[in-house]
């Protein structure tokens, strides 16, 4: 029997060895490597990424195309809780003004830049009014914010000359014209919480605007409000009762960064860039030790920006590459090739299935 089973071992390597292989019938070049060339690539470079996941200067999403926002966007409990309110009545963010809470580097703008394209996407047209410069006082703020809006509702409407700019009523009127072929609008207020020195005028302005709101109401204009801030802000609400009433529903607070909520951020963004099916991840023990010995970090764009320069270091031992295959796949395989005869080859395939178990790595 064993005489039998050798002969049979001998027949079947035999026959492996006399098949022609294409690597044979040509002279395959190796190709060139440059340590020097290697060595001044960006780390995204290294990674076989197609381009830098985090272009500019990390701040928003406006540099990403938007078809891979689903893909990179971590949602939170304020998303989950927003688009779920929105879901079931997309009329919920009409007639109402939220502030958006959250300190410097939270996602704030990341946050309006994905509702703009969510609402977008559902017929609902987002105006961004950025301040850009402060102002004298509360009726300089309103002023800009007017201008600002008039011109972005004019792009919208067809013919808007017909309506008056020294109209008193030309927002209501601009509003309803656009309202007419939209759903509605939804109306961002960004970078008005960067003019720290001008704190009081702007709530008496945020104040003011509970009056266009309330006008927009009336004339069933479906418009919203959302209007980024820090927690200062919400702090001071009780100190100002009139843009109380303009932030009449709950504020929207971006959440503390986590070790678990950096690394998805971080890994969300390496799968939708690479070209490979199974991307390197950042370990999550890395960043839990950022966390307790870097104690002057304190937002998420600071927790990546740290990620990022350990990876432009070309400190490797923060990702988990290469990628290992699990317990349970490698018996499947095996199995795979115990049940197909010709493929078992005892001589070859066991040997490869003990160093596969015996954790060597395959690059993907």
């Amino acid at each position: 029997r064993r005489e039998e089973l050798q002969l049979s071992i001998d027949e079947k390597k035999e026959e492996f060895t006399s098949i022609p292989s294409i690597l044979d019938e040509a002279d395959f070049q190796e190709p060139d490597f440059s340590p020097q060339i290697e060595e001044i690539k960006s780390w995204w470079e290294r990674f076989y990424l197609k381009e830098n996941p985090f272009p500019g200067n990390k701040d928003g999403l406006s540099k990403i195309d938007e078809s891979l926002y689903e893909q990179i966007v971590v949602k939170t409990q304020p998303y989950q809780s927003l688009l779920s309110r929105i879901e079931k009545d997309d009329t919920s963010i009409f007639d109402t003004a939220y502030m958006l809470v959250g300190g410097f580097g939270f996602g704030k703008t990341t946050f309006q830049d994905y509702l703009s394209y969510y609402l977008a996407n559902i017929d609902i047209l987002p105006i961004r009014i950025t301040c850009l410069r402060s102002q004298p006082d509360c009726n300089g703020y309103l002023d800009y914010f007017s201008l600002k809006l008039e011109n972005e509702l004019r792009r919208e409407v067809t013919n808007s000359e017909r309506i008056d700019k020294d109209n008193p009523d030309v927002l209501i009127e601009l509003c309803s014209a656009v309202c007419e072929k939209k759903k509605g609008i939804v109306i961002f207020l960004d970078d008005y919480h960067k003019h720290r020195a001008s704190m009081e005028a702007i709530y008496d302005f945020l104040g003011n605007l509970q009056l266009l709101k309330n006008q927009l109401t009336r004339n069933d204009c479906n418009v919203g409000f959302v209007a980024s801030a820090i927690p200062q802000w919400q702090e001071d609400l009780h100190q100002h009762q009139q843009m109380s009433g303009f932030f009449d529903s709950a504020p929207i607070v971006m959440p503390e960064p986590t070790p678990e909520f950096i690394r998805d951020v971080f890994n969300k963004r390496i799968a939708a860039y690479c070209y490979d099916t199974s991307p390197r991840a950042i370990e999550l023990n890395f960043i839990e030790q950022i966390f307790k010995r870097d104690k002057d970090l304190s937002n998420y764009r600071d927790y990546l920006n740290r990620i990022l320069e350990e990876l432009e270091n070309n400190n490797m031992a923060i990702v988990s590459s290469p990628i290992e295959i699990e317990e349970s796949q490698l018996i499947q395989i095996e199995e795979i090739f115990k049940r197909n005869s010709t493929l078992w080859a005892p001589m070859v395939i066991p040997p490869l299935i003990i160093l596969l178990k015996n954790r060597t790595t395959l690059l993907s």
